[in-house]
C-alpha cells in the first residue's frame, strides 16, 4: 500500500469510527481510545498505518487534546 493509499484508508477508517459515535460535541478521551483500539484489534487499521492527531481530531470533531491523551494511553 503506497503512502497516498494508506492516508486515504486511514481517513476512511477514522470517518467510519467517528460516524454514529460523534455529534459535533467533544467526546471524552476514553471514547476515542476505545474506537482506535477496536480498529487496531479487528484489523481495520493496519500495522504501520499513519494517523495524524489532526486527522483523528477532525474525524471525531474534537480538539487535539483528547486525541493526544487517547494516543498516549494506547502507547502504554
Amino acid at each position: 500500500m503506497n503512502h497516498r493509499t494508506q492516508k486515504l484508508h486511514a481517513q476512511q477508517v477514522l470517518e467510519l469510527l467517528a460516524h454514529g459515535l460523534a455529534q459535533p460535541i467533544a467526546l471524552p478521551r476514553e471514547t476515542i481510545e476505545e474506537a482506535l483500539r477496536a480498529a487496531i484489534m479487528n484489523g481495520r487499521l493496519e500495522p504501520g498505518e499513519r494517523l495524524t492527531q489532526q486527522a483523528i481530531a477532525n474525524a471525531f470533531q474534537v480538539s487535539r487534546m483528547p486525541v493526544r491523551e487517547a494516543l498516549r494511553s494506547l502507547e502504554t
